[in-house]
């Protein structure tokens, strides 16, 4: 009985702790031929949260669940009144999903622990919708005394409702004290270029192992690459080789990863 009372008090605490962490600006869009799911995870629950992942069911017209997936958040971290974002990809097409519903996972997966100060920055930032990819490079940079391990950027794509339609992220080199390095993220997008707003970038790390507290470069407008003009070929009678491409990517090398150029998204 003693035990059968422990046990109840804990699930009672378990379904509190649930109850305040609250999944905001969610949206469910088609494109690059699945259903997906995009949001993001609030925390509110007064618990500081370390290693989590996200469980996700889509449901179609009847309520019928339809497929369940777990999927990890972009960021390391999920600390009290923070958040992670996340995208989820139905296995097929998903024409039958009309619904899902998100929230945190309780499962083995999940710490507890805080994170430390950090100090990192994006520069060089550029942002470009071609068709239905979306590119997105820039560059960071630790501006701490500690080397950063593993650094990770995170790309919210949002549109003008502040809904997240996907999400995704590059890994960079570690990285000492004023040292930089590049990263670049392709992610599909839906064909309708009024949907994809803007980007929001959240960018984490290690320090001695521990992930320091997420930071944050938001609001970020896509640009749409400038349709290119074809050239027709035109038979004249006469045979004219006119192949004659270059090699022009020759970067320099470095001791320091400190990109000097980005490639351009639109060519």
């Amino acid at each position: 009985m003693k035990k059968l009372i422990i046990a109840g008090l804990a699930l009672a605490a378990f379904v509190s702790f649930a109850g305040t962490c609250n999944v905001i600006n969610v949206r469910i869009t088609s494109f690059a031929s699945h259903k997906t799911l995009g949001g993001e995870l609030q925390n509110t629950s007064g618990a500081d949260l370390l290693q989590h992942n996200i469980r996700v069911a889509f449901f179609d017209s009847n309520n019928n669940i339809v497929e369940t997936k777990v999927t990890t958040g972009c960021l390391r971290s999920l600390q009290d009144g923070a958040s992670d974002f996340f995208s989820v990809q139905t296995s097929g097409d998903g024409s039958t999903v009309v619904s899902a519903i998100s929230a945190l996972a309780y499962d083995g997966a999940l710490r507890s622990g805080t994170t430390v100060p950090g100090n990192a920055s994006i520069s060089n930032v550029q942002i470009h919708r071609n068709g239905t990819s979306l590119v997105v490079t820039g560059t960071l940079t630790n501006n701490d005394d500690t080397t950063l391990a593993s650094p990770v950027v995170c790309v919210v794509v949002r549109d003008d409702s502040d809904h997240i339609l996907v999400v995704g992220k590059d890994t960079t080199a570690d990285l000492a004290q004023n040292v930089s390095d590049s990263f670049s993220v392709t992610l599909p997008v839906p064909s309708d270029s009024t949907i994809v707003n803007k980007v929001d970038f959240w960018f984490d790390g290690l320090e001695g192992g521990v992930p320091i507290a997420p930071e944050q470069s938001v609001g970020h407008l896509v640009s749409v690459c400038a349709a290119t003009a074809t050239a027709t070929a035109t038979n004249t009678g006469t045979a004219t080789a006119t192949n004659t491409a270059s090699a022009t990517d020759t970067p320099a090398a470095t001791t320091t990863v400190v990109p000097t150029a980005t490639t351009n998204p639109c060519s």
